[in-house]
């Protein structure tokens, strides 16, 4: 199976599960909560997608592969669609296991289901030595990717950088500037 299908048979199930939670949205307005500001990509969050495993279900191994640049051992893949724009849509897909957990954000195109683009926001291994998290802000389109690095005598670096979704549905770094 190819990344196309990939993307399709996340789109489709994120899009199905989207449309039924909306359904019932309509029903009970006044318990609506107001559209987030911002969006915690931390363990937490990447835990609340939908599951799927590449074993089991249309994906395979392969597939995954040729996504994370790595085999995967025995995983909890799970994915959540955190925006959509006119052409793309934005999905929060991760892997998780016991000693690392990853994130990405991925852009799929809505008509053609191809991959755009994708940003890692999230990292967590069990040596500790790098973590990764990041807010999303769905109303500006942007992301802010907070790393913590620490060298051999635990002395933290801590590196910030901010992406802008472009017009394209790809993901632009913008702070610090690369352009200078």
């Amino acid at each position: 199976m190819n990344l196309p299908t990939i993307c399709y048979v996340l789109t489709a199930s994120l899009i199905s599960s989207a449309c039924q939670s909306t359904d019932k949205l309509t029903t009970n307005t006044a318990d609506k909560p107001p559209p987030a500001d911002t969006i915690l990509i931390a363990e937490a969050r990447l835990n609340e997608g939908t599951r799927f495993n590449p074993t089991d279900q249309a994906i395979t191994r392969d597939d995954v592969k040729s996504f994370t640049d790595n085999e995967p051992e025995k995983p909890v893949y799970k994915a959540d669609t955190l925006a959509a724009t006119n052409k793309a849509y934005v999905i929060l897909f991760s892997r998780l296991y016991s000693n690392e957990t990853i994130g990405w954000l991925v852009t799929v195109n809505r008509s053609t289901q191809q991959q755009l683009d994708k940003l890692q926001v999230y990292y967590d291994n069990a040596e500790g030595m790098t973590q990764t998290e990041t807010r999303w802000l769905p109303q500006q389109q942007r992301a802010i990717v907070k790393t913590e690095t620490y060298d051999e005598d635990g002395k933290p670096k801590i590196a910030t950088l901010i992406y802008q979704l472009t017009p394209d549905d790809k993901f632009q770094q913008t702070y610090p500037n690369t352009n200078k």
